[in-house]
């Protein structure tokens, strides 16, 4: 799935706009989760931060808070809420279940 894709399904979903300047809580939290998506696709922590224009270290500080955050409930189910999102995007494209790699 593109960068791209993944930043407007973010958007879309939590109602945010991830490349903004802003600072509130909501957008600022859904950058964490954009951050955590990317490293598991092994991207850079450059890489990451150049999609927002944020430095390195902005995305280590904000993997440090995600691992924090998705003890929460309310963090937890906004994140679930995206994966759910790009999951079913990704079975539209492919036809197949990203879970367990079987055709549907």
């Amino acid at each position: 799935m593109k960068t791209g894709l993944i930043i407007k399904t973010i958007d879309d979903t939590l109602n945010v706009d991830i490349r903004s300047k802003t600072k509130k809580r909501k957008v600022v939290y859904s950058r964490f989760i954009f951050y955590h998506l990317m490293r598991n696709k092994n991207f850079s922590l450059q890489k990451i931060g150049s999609f927002l224009g944020k430095d390195h270290a902005t995305v280590i500080h904000g993997l440090k808070q995600f691992e924090n955050l998705i003890q929460y409930e309310d963090f937890k189910e906004q994140y679930d809420k995206v994966v759910f999102k790009i999951n079913e995007i990704i079975m539209d494209e492919t036809g197949v279940c990203p879970c367990c790699n079987r055709k549907i």
